[in-house]
């Protein structure tokens, strides 16, 4: 089950998605499979795969505001359980010192 999930934003503007996993080496025939629901989705989304501990999401619609992820590992036609959901948070507002939203500050990331 992948487990320590980080997230970030790379030098273009999309998301990274780093985990650790047990026995999940891409040579032991470990396949992740990265599902995603946006603000408002009832259900999840597969949105790709990978053979790796990473993943990049450059496809997060504009204006966006919360995007959950969740990654199941493969190995053949057997699927592990799911690792734990993620939640992005974007566009967060930074409260001033005297702990009111300025509205500025610009885009952050909240995981």
């Amino acid at each position: 089950m992948p487990y320590d999930i980080t997230t970030a934003l790379d030098n273009n503007g999309f998301l990274e998605l780093k985990w650790k996993a047990d026995n999940g080496a891409s040579s032991t025939g470990a396949y992740y499979m990265v599902e995603r629901r946006l603000n408002g989705e009832a259900s999840f989304t597969l949105i790709g795969g990978t053979g790796t501990k990473s993943f990049t999401d450059a496809k997060i619609p504009l204006g966006t505001s919360q995007a959950i992820y969740k990654i199941t590992p493969r190995r053949g036609e057997l699927v592990g359980p799911a690792s734990n959901q993620v939640v992005v948070q974007f566009g967060v507002n930074i409260p001033t010192p005297g702990g009111e939203s300025s509205g500025e500050g610009g885009l952050t990331l909240a995981a």
